[in-house]
């Protein structure tokens, strides 16, 4: 297929007049001026056979390659994997003063025309394949979240040894970058001589050793370093050891890089953003063999001998959607096929009648997959193409969403990528392309920074920071309802974690959870703290497997003896100015009777009902896990205050809701500088409290995709007003030019809580 399309374009070149012929491509290392001063011409006929013969020798070399390495080497001595570290970082070291990209030098500047650029991933790699007969494998062609995942071996940074990688993960300031995999977003070679490492910071700076891994960065903060040993690489041993992310190639045979007029638009991350906006490509422009730049220009560095190197593949995304990888999930259907959009616009649904504008849709249709009522097909549109169109990314509470919008005349369309889209509501962030986002002419039920609140590291790192700030508009700090927490797979709050449990009463119980999963998974109690030390040492702790522990609630208050929690939820419908929203939601049961002794019984300890859907009484119970929060509110009447607790009437309403309202103001108020404040974008979250028996109230967590499900009559009562709500408010508020939230009339069960509504008489 390659030879063809090759043969293709020359024949094409041939057919064209004796003026075409002379056209002119710049191969690589001949855009040097020649003697005359002028740029070498080549025709497009040479400059394809050369393509041709070079990538026939690069093939040979790679097959070449795979054979040797098909044979098992022998073990390497700690004396030849020393020399290997030492080779690994002199040849590292012999790209100092390369520039890290040319888009950053204007033309006619001296680096603008620099042989090689490298960013710090690049540096990395290049070395690697500079040695790649030593080092015995072929590193693949990924950022430095990749090489991490290489990498297994965590160790301590008085260990580290020359040629050690230190990895930086961190969150963008900017909406406009998209998150890394772990957030992974630099990394810089150990040169054992103090803290100093080498590597590529800044845009318009070079490559050179730098006094200290630490720095400050423009592009992004909440910097977290990772110690690395390479004896992995040098045993000859390069493979991802993630569980989530095995960076493999590409499945077609025929690959092509990201800039072939033959390549894909994919939804393609950075390498390594350096200081500032952009990253740099996989390995820059690379040089033809052996190019020296001349001392005169400042640099003295020399190419070594390269093959053409291509991205091959685009690694999968990790963040608080569950794992599930990113990328385009549907692809485009090709122009003239029955299902590609006319006109170029999106595919469109023909809406049914829907039920009618202003109500709420029955039971049951906040289920997984397609509306039954609505007669919605997969063909071309009935209506007028000028009908606002809106996408629905995966299974949550479809109907729901789609019913309310199709009864206002809307059209549901199929392609997430189509550019006149209104309204995307989706589950995942991989199906939304921020970079494209059109400000005021278009809604993402999902703000790019909203992570700040809705991952567990993130929500206790937000609370942190702002219990430090002085000039808060309340007094609340995070103690007051956010249980102790420690982030075990940092060194320093392991160690503290340990020494504060040490000084509890023996026995004390504390729960682990990871910090990107929901619906219970990955949750368990932690009463043998001894046990607990060696499965932490025992297992790699690596970003995307993050853990924190918190204090267990070891006496909450119970209902009818089983624990509960409570499910409430925020709208944030606007940023600038700030307008969010409360909804009371319900109370989550247990099927078991809670017993604080039987810490291995998950279904009496965790509510939600991914836990409880899988206890066999959960079918004959199911109706009595959830209730609304009326019912809770006449239980803690009949059977809490009338059992002695010095609590007023209608605590529930008075008090908790009170309480809850304040503590999700809190953490809004906490998060708001973090967040995108263009308009368009929404959040729907939930909120999960806890009542302990001495009647506080606290937060456990913050869910970015709350279910949406029906499947018990309180939900079913509670769910679709809370989402036609939701619709009502958002498109009645961004109808508006200028925003007055004040005006808005569709607010019926939520209650306004940012602004601060005035205190009643």
């Amino acid at each position: 297929l390659g030879n063809f399309i090759i043969c293709l374009f020359v024949c094409m070149a041939a057919s064209q007049p004796p003026a075409m012929l002379s056209e002119t491509t710049n191969l690589p290392g001949k855009s040097a001026a020649s003697d005359g001063g002028k740029k070498e011409e080549v025709s497009l006929q040479e400059a394809f056979e050369k393509f041709r013969l070079q990538r026939a020798k690069d093939r040979a070399e790679a097959r070449q390659r795979a054979a040797k390495a098909a044979i098992p080497a022998a073990p390497r001595t700690q004396a030849q994997m020393d020399a290997l570290r030492t080779r690994f970082l002199e040849q590292a070291l012999t790209y100092v003063g390369v520039p890290y990209h040319r888009r950053y030098h204007p033309e006619g500047s001296p680096d603008h025309d620099a042989p090689l650029f490298l960013d710090c991933c690049g540096l990395v790699r290049r070395a690697l394949r500079d040695l790649r007969e030593e080092f015995g494998f072929d590193v693949g062609p990924w950022n430095q979240a990749y090489q991490f995942d290489t990498l297994p071996d965590e160790t301590p940074k008085e260990k580290m040894r020359p040629g050690d990688l230190v990895f930086i993960s961190g969150d963008y300031f900017t909406e406009r970058k998209k998150s890394q995999v772990h957030d992974m977003v630099h990394v810089e070679i150990w040169m054992g001589d103090g803290d100093k490492t080498l590597g590529a910071r800044h845009q318009r700076g070079h490559l050179q050793v730098h006094d200290s891994y630490e720095f400050v960065s423009k592009s992004y903060g909440n910097m977290k370093f990772y110690f690395r040993s390479i004896d992995p690489w040098l045993r000859g041993v390069c493979k991802s050891h993630c569980p989530e992310h095995p960076w493999l190639p590409k499945t077609s045979r025929f690959e092509t890089s990201k800039h072939s007029i033959f390549a894909v638009e994919q939804d393609e991350d950075a390498d390594d953003d350096g200081d500032g906006d952009d990253g740099g490509d996989l390995d820059g422009t690379a040089p033809t063999p052996s190019q020296t730049v001349p001392a005169s220009e400042g640099r003295g560095y020399t190419t070594p001998p390269t093959t053409s190197l291509h991205a091959v593949a685009v690694e999968p995304a990790c963040d608080a959607d569950a794992g599930k990888p990113r990328g385009n999930s549907t692809p485009r259907a090709p122009p003239g096929s029955k299902d590609a959009p006319k006109g170029g616009g999106a595919k469109r649904r023909t809406p049914g009648r829907g039920r009618g504008s202003g109500r709420a849709p029955g039971r049951g249709t906040g289920g997984s997959g397609r509306s039954r009522s609505t007669g919605s097909s997969r063909g071309t549109a009935a209506t007028s193409s000028s009908a606002p169109t809106f996408f629905i990314g995966g299974n949550n509470g479809v109907a729901l969403i789609q019913e309310p919008l199709e009864a206002r005349g809307w059209v549901r369309v199929d392609d997430k990528h189509a550019k006149d889209i209104t309204l995307k509501w989706v589950e995942r962030k991989s199906d939304l392309d921020f970079d494209s986002f059109r400000e005021g002419k278009q809604l993402l039920c999902r703000n790019p920074k909203i992570s700040v609140l809705t991952t567990k590291i993130n929500l206790l790192q937000t609370l942190r920071s702002y219990d430090a700030k002085r000039d808060k508009p309340d007094p609340t700090r995070m103690d007051d309802f956010f249980p102790k927490t420690y982030i075990v797979s940092e060194r320093s709050e392991r160690e503290e974690f340990f020494k504060a449990a040490a000084a509890c009463p023996e026995g004390t119980l504390w729960i682990c959870k990871p910090t990107g999963m929901n619906q219970g998974k990955g949750i368990y109690l932690v009463r043998d703290l001894a046990k607990f030390r060696k499965e932490l040492a025992a297992t790699p702790l690596r970003p995307n497997q993050q853990r924190i522990v918190q204090t267990y609630l070891e006496t909450p208050l119970l209902l009818h003896g089983r624990k509960f929690d409570v499910r409430m939820y925020m709208l944030i419908a606007c940023n600038r100015p700030s307008f969010v929203l409360y909804h009371e939601g319900y109370v989550r049961l247990s099927v078991e009777q809670y017993a604080a002794d039987d810490p291995s019984n998950l279904a009496a300890h965790l509510t939600n009902q991914y836990v409880q859907k899988r206890h066999p009484r959960y079918a004959e119970m199911k109706e009595d896990t959830v209730w609304s929060l009326e019912q809770f509110n006449a239980y803690v009447n009949e059977h809490v205050r009338g059992a002695g607790k010095d609590i007023g009437a209608d605590w529930v309403r008075n008090v908790f809701e009170t309480q809850c309202q304040d503590i999700m103001r809190h953490c809004y108020n906490a998060a708001r500088p973090r967040l995108d404040v263009r308009p368009g974008f929404f959040d729907l979250l939930g909120f999960d409290f806890m009542v302990d028996e001495d009647m506080q109230v606290w937060l456990l967590e913050v869910n970015v995709n709350p279910a949406l499900h029906t499947n018990s009559n309180v939900l079913s009562d509670t769910i679709p007003p809370v989402v036609l709500e939701a619709i009502d408010i958002i498109l009645e508020l961004h109808g508006q030019k200028p925003k007055r939230p004040a005006l808005i009339k569709s607010v019926s069960r939520f209650k306004v809580i940012v602004p601060k509504p005035a205190p009643t008489e």
